[in-house]
């Protein structure tokens, strides 16, 4: 059986070949959500080059798995290269995964390339395996596919997502197409989500040495402050008595999806360190309707097809917007006997990231280029973990002060260490402060952030016209909306001088 593209495939199909004709030495990023059928495009992309040598890199088996039968299913013949599937191959069009393909330079090196990488985010660094095998071939042309074209950055406010686009260390300098979530959902191409979100106690989450994720001890005391456990199984119980007999936990560690297997009936953990066979039994059972709930630790994320999936609890703290979207879309696949997906969130991820059928990729001046938005709020180029988010409108806002080229303001603080320093000085200086272990700048980012987080919270107050001043000065430095000023300002000494660090 051969699969005829929808409409919007089949213009992702001719953009990408138009690039891969075109004389650009860019490597191109080509957006595409979940469930679009990205390996339709890829069989039918790889149909286009018969004269050229096509390579469909991915970083996982099931995915390499789909790919390999969407392309065979048109009759044409390809091989699979990945130790994976105990196959070690190549041909005119392969199929392969880049640990297994990479001894295979020699055959390639001189030949004329096509690559095309599924879920491209990954392994995308300058340096790595696959940038080492693509300089190798003399002739090469490299596009990458994913639904989130985002990698973490540690920065000195903590961690931050970036376009890949963006990043200086990716291979990919261009995105040359992007099919919004949105689309996919007016056109029914996308089951309905409804959200549940539990209130949990984040204090206990602490960033890693790469100041990108959590530490493994933090999440682990984070599961046992909140009762994570007996969370997940009582939403589960909740949502089988609602019907929902296919549900999918992801945790953070083995022994948390050893623990709810326990307490829970027709429940098994997956995890890495069971065997194949195993892995392949609780799968199987999970579709077909023997198992209702699997505790899954990192192996059902990308790749993983099954359209009945009813419900999903994210009980898995994480910065990365990678593993939050993938797990949550494995639930939107459509399907007759199905009227929606139930996602039950006890992990805070929904607060950080929202609902990903409100992400979106824009290119905007005002956002200075490629940027993701949840809704109206900023995602990228910002700290994650903050509790105030530049939104659309701040963005335009500040874009057309500076198109004014109106001077920022730069007021001085009344208040605190840096009192009678003026705010743009302090955050213009680069000076290394030894004991922060950041240049001053940095550190006053990170304070004026507090700050505001503070004001938030209404356990700040900036008071006299002085303090009014600077509060107007430190919400435009961030873009983020400016606050009406306040009708009365009342002079209190709560936090004025208590520095976060």
């Amino acid at each position: 059986m051969s699969y005829k593209p929808f409409p919007k495939q089949e213009s992702a199909i001719d953009k990408m070949v138009k690039f891969l004709n075109s004389k650009t030495a860019k490597k191109g990023i080509f957006v595409y959500p979940t469930s679009f059928g990205k390996s339709v495009v890829i069989a039918n992309v790889a149909q286009k080059f018969p004269e050229k040598y096509f390579i469909n890199i991915v970083p996982k088996k099931e995915l390499l798995a789909q790919n390999y039968e969407k392309y065979t299913s048109y009759g044409f013949e390809a091989s699979i290269c990945s130790a994976s599937f105990g196959s070690d191959e190549v041909s005119k069009v392969t199929f392969s995964t880049v640990g297994t393909l990479k001894k295979h330079l020699n055959f390639f090196k001189d030949k004329d390339v096509v690559i095309l990488i599924d879920e491209c985010h990954v392994g995308s660094l300058r340096g790595s395996q696959l940038d080492k095998f693509q300089k190798g071939i003399k002739r090469c042309k490299l596009v990458g596919t994913s639904a989130t074209p985002l990698r973490l950055k540690s920065s000195m406010g903590g961690s931050e997502l970036r376009m890949m686009n963006r990043m200086r260390d990716c291979l990919y300098s261009s995105i040359e197409d992007v099919v919004q979530i949105k689309d996919m959902v007016d056109e029914g191409k996308w089951s309905k989500l409804i959200y549940e979100v539990e209130d949990v106690d984040e204090s206990f989450l602490q960033l890693n040495t790469t100041g990108t994720d959590f530490t493994v001890s933090s999440l682990k005391r984070f599961s046992e402050a909140n009762g994570l456990i007996d969370k997940c199984v009582a939403a589960t119980k909740r949502l089988r008595e609602e019907g929902r007999n296919s549900t999918l936990v992801y945790l953070s560690s083995i022994d948390e999806a050893e623990e709810m297997a326990r307490k829970l009936d027709f429940c098994e953990a997956l995890h890495s360190k069971l065997n194949k066979k195993d892995r392949d039994r609780i799968v199987k059972d999970f579709r077909e309707g023997r198992l209702k709930t699997i505790a899954n630790i990192g192996v059902l994320i990308e790749g993983f097809d099954y359209p009945l999936l009813s419900s999903i609890i994210h009980a898995r703290p994480t910065n990365s917007i990678t593993i939050w979207y993938q797990s949550l879309g494995r639930g939107v696949r459509v399907h007759i006997n199905k009227k929606d997906c139930k996602i039950v969130d006890i992990s805070g991820n929904f607060n950080k990231f929202g609902k990903i059928e409100d992400i979106t990729f824009e290119n905007h001046d005002w956002c200075g280029g490629w940027a993701a938005f949840s809704g109206d709020r900023l995602l990228t180029n910002y700290p994650l973990n903050s509790k105030i988010v530049p939104t659309k409108q701040s963005l335009q806002e500040a874009y057309e002060r500076k198109q004014r080229k109106e001077d920022p303001l730069n007021p001085v603080f009344n208040f605190g260490q840096f009192k009678n320093k003026h705010l743009m000085d302090l955050l213009k200086d680069k000076t290394f402060d030894y004991k922060s272990k950041m240049t001053v700048g940095a550190r006053v980012k990170n304070y004026i952030h507090w700050i505001v987080e503070e004001d938030k919270k209404g356990t700040f107050t900036f008071y006299g016209a002085a303090g009014e001043l600077l509060k107007k000065a430190i919400y435009q430095y961030l873009k983020l909306p400016i606050p009406q000023q306040s009708k009365e300002v009342i002079k209190t000494k709560s936090n004025y001088f208590k520095i976060p660090f």
